[in-house]
């Protein structure tokens, strides 16, 4: 980001929907940790689900079970404070798209686009977005959240709602879409394991991973999250991903 003078913008933009620690989480991929975690996940919301309904979210990692509500998945991760989980503005935090985006997708893409053409979700293409902290911020997007290594230049519904929501300081509830991303991957075929460092993160916070004492095999050396970006723009050279 600093290479392309954007991180302000980028990091402003991040924290306006309360996002700024998803943009910091440096960690190692195991394998088994990714296996152990996509097997055993789950994620179901009731009928008149709140962020607080317990049991929602499944899962196993180092032999350990888990039971989370939302908040307690976002607390896991550290996303938010207790403080900040007893506060309006996070229980009206978004965890789905709000009515406003749906109904007002033709000015919404007069303003933040410069293809007047109508959005299509499978065919519109990042590099249509005015700003360049937006294209930056949708290919970290294809490549963090949605894994897209195919397809990243395209914006997809999700990264869009996500810009949009950036851009009009909406706050998104990081863990509610987390959770919806895994259980999307998992309904998926051949969709790739994605998220793979958040796992690690998780199981850090949980207090089942040692980063110094463990006999887990490495995926693949740590980087940065924005490392993907960069090798499109070709700041970087390509390191190999084998999971």
């Amino acid at each position: 980001m600093d290479v392309l003078r954007i991180r302000e913008e980028v990091e402003r933009m991040f924290t306006a929907i309360g996002w700024r620690s998803y943009l910091d989480i440096f960690c190692p991929t195991f394998v088994e940790l990714v296996k152990e975690f996509y097997s055993t996940f789950e994620f179901d919301l009731p009928t008149g689900y709140t962020v607080d309904t317990p049991n929602v979210i499944h899962f196993r990692l180092m032999g350990q079970e888990f039971h989370f509500s939302i908040t307690q998945f976002n607390l896991a991760f550290e996303f938010i404070t207790r403080e900040y989980a007893e506060t309006r503005e996070y229980t009206e935090s978004g965890c789905d798209y709000k009515e406003s985006f749906y109904s007002h997708y033709p000015d919404i893409w007069k303003e933040m686009f410069v293809e007047s053409d109508r959005y299509n979700p499978s065919r519109s293409r990042s590099s249509y977005l005015k700003e360049p902290s937006s294209r930056y911020i949708q290919r970290f997007l294809a490549y963090s959240y949605s894994g897209r290594k195919d397809s990243s230049g395209i914006l997809s519904r999700p990264e869009f709602f996500f810009i949009w929501c950036m851009k009009n300081n909406i706050k998104v509830n990081l863990g509610c879409w987390l959770a919806s991303q895994f259980k999307a991957v998992l309904a998926k075929k051949n969709k790739p394991l994605i998220l793979r460092s958040y796992i690690t993160r998780l199981a850090i916070q949980l207090g089942v991973l040692n980063l110094q004492n463990h006999n887990l095999h490495l995926a693949f050396d740590m980087k940065f999250l924005d490392d993907d970006c960069l090798l499109k723009m070709g700041v970087i050279k390509r390191v190999d991903d084998t999971l």
